[in-house]
């Protein structure tokens, strides 16, 4: 782990320039970080409020209903871009 995030960051990031072509590495490099900042904001946040609103033993299972809700939102995104 040690090596884990700061690899898969510039892996990810320079994959997302490369898929994106010639003309569009701009708006490629601007909408990885987006992504990345809103998912480094919004998972503090919905973990706080769940936290903060909801039994503890609920905690998790609730934090479970975010993966299917960021498939739906990675495949519209998809979807959209072709």
């Amino acid at each position: 782990m040690a090596g884990g995030y700061g690899i898969m960051s510039s892996v990810c990031q320079s994959t997302a320039i490369l898929l994106a072509g010639e003309g569009k590495r701009g708006l490629a490099n601007s909408t990885y970080y987006v992504g990345l900042d809103l998912g480094m904001t919004l998972g503090p946040v919905i973990g706080g409020v769940l936290y903060g609103n909801i039994d503890l033993a609920f905690f998790y299972p609730f934090l479970l209903i975010t993966v299917p809700i960021g498939a739906v939102v990675y495949f519209f995104g998809i979807k959209s871009a072709h």
